[in-house]
């Protein structure tokens, strides 16, 4: 009987040492994920949707020329307009462009403005440039240019829409094609 009580003891404090253990361990884990998210944000690290300049802000000032010779600003995004970025050489790029078409498509049915920005030299942009001039006004510009930065550019390929006063009103890429193209 004695060793039953002995045994009953030992397993008992074993099992309150294991869950003082997993309870330390939990803690530590929080701890970590928090110094990890503050690390990610100093660093400037963001989320696929917010590639770009997020929801309830607007794009800093920029000017930038078209392909087609028209010149293009921040006051040139009034009434709702789709902005899309892309970078030749990005196999997602690549698979989103019939996608960010049609939604292009559909936001000029709707009296909507179209901007397409590709990173990287003009040769290197040929293609994306011949799939979107018909649907968007097109701008070829380095990896850091003008409309890169007024956007807060992060990745490829990015897109938002923005309202009729220049906010943005959605910046997750899955969430903007599928509303324009459903539309």
């Amino acid at each position: 009987m004695s060793y039953l009580i002995v045994g009953s003891a030992i397993v008992g404090g074993l099992a309150s040492l294991n869950l003082l253990l997993t309870l330390g361990v939990v803690r530590r884990l929080r701890d970590h994920t928090e110094q990890l998210r503050q690390l990610r944000e100093s660093a400037g690290y963001r989320e696929e949707s917010s590639l770009v300049v997020g929801p309830g802000r607007r794009p800093g000032p920029f000017t930038a020329t078209t392909v087609a010779g028209q010149e293009v600003s921040e006051r040139w995004l009034v009434g709702p307009t789709l902005v899309g970025f892309f970078m030749p050489g990005c196999a997602p790029c690549q698979e989103l462009l019939p996608q960010f078409v049609a939604a292009a498509e559909a936001t000029s049915r709707e009296s909507g403005r179209v901007l397409a920005v590709i990173a990287g030299p003009a040769d290197e942009a040929a293609e994306y440039v011949a799939a979107l001039r018909d649907v968007a006004h097109v701008v070829v510009e380095e990896f850091d240019g003008p409309i890169h930065r007024a956007f807060e550019v992060q990745g490829w390929p990015a897109v938002c829409r923005l309202d009729g006063t220049g906010l943005v009103v959605s910046s997750s890429r899955d969430e903007v094609l599928a509303e324009l193209v459903s539309s």
